[in-house]
């Protein structure tokens, strides 16, 4: 039955955590492209994704932990967030409830958006 590749790993991820690299490709080889990709301080964003009907829900909710600049508190910034157009098809991205249109860039499978969450943003794609 099948004709796939298995993996067999026998340690904790966490006995791994200091090889990203290694991480990186057993993740990729496993599951394929992620479904999306914070190009700009990845770190900082949390991402939560939801199909609702026809269409995808995005929350990104920034660290509000985070300090920056001279005063080292926070303060929020524009990021991009990148998404795998084959698994998250979509020709429009809305702000919600702003009614907000972004502009949406492609690069080969990656449709990206630039954001300003402050703390949250939530974005409708259609």
């Amino acid at each position: 039955m099948g004709g796939g590749t298995a993996y067999a790993m026998t340690t904790s991820e966490s006995a791994v955590t200091d090889k990203p690299d290694f991480l990186r490709y057993l993740w990729k080889e496993t599951t394929g492209q992620p479904l999306w990709k914070v190009e700009i301080n990845p770190e900082r964003y949390l991402v939560r994704i939801r199909r609702q009907n026809q269409r995808y829900v995005v929350h990104v909710i920034d660290s509000l932990t985070t300090k920056e600049g001279p005063m080292e508190r926070y303060r929020p910034l524009y990021t991009k967030l990148a998404l795998n157009s084959e698994q998250v098809p979509f020709k429009k991205a809305t702000v919600v409830p702003a009614n907000r249109k972004v502009e949406i860039s492609t690069a080969g499978l990656w449709k990206t958006i630039e954001l300003y969450p402050d703390p949250e943003l939530t974005i409708v794609l259609e």
